[in-house]
């Protein structure tokens, strides 16, 4: 899904943080702003997926996230904790220690992983790993950047299935095993 609204911008001075800011409160909870948003907060969407899953990155785990808008939701949890696994995910990523070189390629490790996870919470690792082949490499440190590369879209894939699993085991009622 490529249309991904964004908050829209006001002149206008608000009360309260910005919409999709986050902070930890003093019990350890997880707040999200999603006053001002032009989102229903529903963690099961997207949007909100990605603003969650941001904040967790941000601000850490938390057993218990809350939404804040008119009325306000609360996540906790194995719900809260297949959210906390899908911020780990999307925060896993390679080092970026090639050349300059390197960081100009379009198949680098930064863009071919932003290109994966662009659609998260429904990432293209297929369609990343096709890219990264898509030409031939230069030399030998092409080929095993190349190769860091695909072990790690792998290896991103196989854990977001785990993540799929559990989030799935949950709905249907089986719990976490």
């Amino acid at each position: 899904m490529k249309d991904i609204r964004q908050p829209k911008k006001s002149s206008k001075k608000t009360d309260g943080p910005a919409p999709g800011t986050a902070c930890m409160d003093r019990s350890g909870n997880l707040v999200v702003s999603c006053r001002g948003c032009d989102q229903f907060p529903d963690a099961g969407s997207p949007t909100c997926i990605r603003c969650i899953t941001s904040a967790i990155s941000t601000e850490g785990v938390s057993d218990r996230i809350q939404l804040k808008a008119g009325k306000d939701t609360d996540i906790s949890g194995q719900a809260a904790e297949v959210l906390c696994d899908l911020a780990q995910l999307r925060r896993a990523t390679l080092p970026t220690n090639g050349t300059r070189r390197c960081s100009a390629c379009m198949r680098s490790p930064v863009r071919v992983m932003g290109d994966a996870w662009a659609d998260f919470p429904d990432p293209s690792f297929a369609a990343a790993c096709d890219r990264l082949y898509s030409l031939a490499g230069d030399g030998p440190e092409c080929a095993a950047c190349l190769q860091r590369t695909h072990s790690a879209l792998r290896m991103a894939e196989d854990n977001m299935e785990r993540v799929r699993e559990k989030a799935a085991r949950i709905a249907s009622g089986k719990g976490v095993a």
